[in-house]
């Protein structure tokens, strides 16, 4: 349940005026936790933290610069992007904890060297460069398998789910799940009926448990 709960924070800050919605449309859709000795940044060299990944999704029809945007744990900011950083129209980014992530399509390092994503539980949060939250992930230790990431599936639209129950693949850094470098052209009417379910969603539960 508190996969799905993250899913709506960003359509839904946008809904209510807390987020442009061309910001809240940049998701956070993949994080790998714990890489478990397998080599996610392809870079020849598993590690234990620089094979962490955060990867976002831009589901709009529009590229998007990220310049000063931020992720963070649970303990504070780990990746700023730098001026120019942008995600294409239905294009993805990853940041890699560290190492040479060369291989990866649209992929970067972590600004601060580590991405810090505890395998006991954690948050991983995108914020815009006014430090507005755009989206959130809260994950228990219950949910880190060693060597499989967490994504949203289906990709961009979502809750999160292990990997494997989706994929013959562990994780998918840089495209989607069926490995396509970015998602098919969405249309307009289906991101405002997604924005529009999320928000109902975040209502009933925000119903439920007051």
């Amino acid at each position: 349940m508190a996969a799905t709960v993250m899913f709506v924070a960003g359509c839904l800050a946008a809904a209510l005026g807390g987020a442009r919605p061309a910001e809240a449309v940049v998701l956070i859709n993949e994080v790998l936790a714990n890489p478990g000795g397998l080599d996610a940044n392809e870079d020849g060299t598993p590690h234990i933290f620089q094979d962490e990944f955060v990867e976002l999704v831009n589901p709009s029809n529009d590229p998007f610069t990220l310049t000063g945007w931020t992720l963070s744990d649970g303990v504070g900011s780990r990746h700023v992007f730098a001026p120019g950083t942008s995600i294409s129209a239905g294009g993805l980014l990853v940041v890699f904890g560290g190492g040479n992530p060369a291989a990866i399509p649209n992929a970067l390092k972590a600004s601060t060297g580590t991405l810090g994503l505890n395998n006991t539980g954690d948050t991983v949060s995108l914020r815009d460069a006014t430090d507005t939250l755009i989206d959130l992930l809260l994950y228990t230790a219950a949910q880190v398998v060693p060597g499989e990431s967490l994504t949203r599936f289906p990709d961009a639209l979502g809750p999160f789910t292990r990997h494997l129950t989706v994929s013959t693949h562990p994780f998918s850094p840089g495209t989607t799940t069926d490995g396509s470098p970015q998602l098919p052209t969405p249309e307009p009417a289906t991101l405002w009926l997604m924005g529009v379910g999320l928000l109902g969603a975040a209502t009933f539960r925000r119903h439920r448990h007051s």
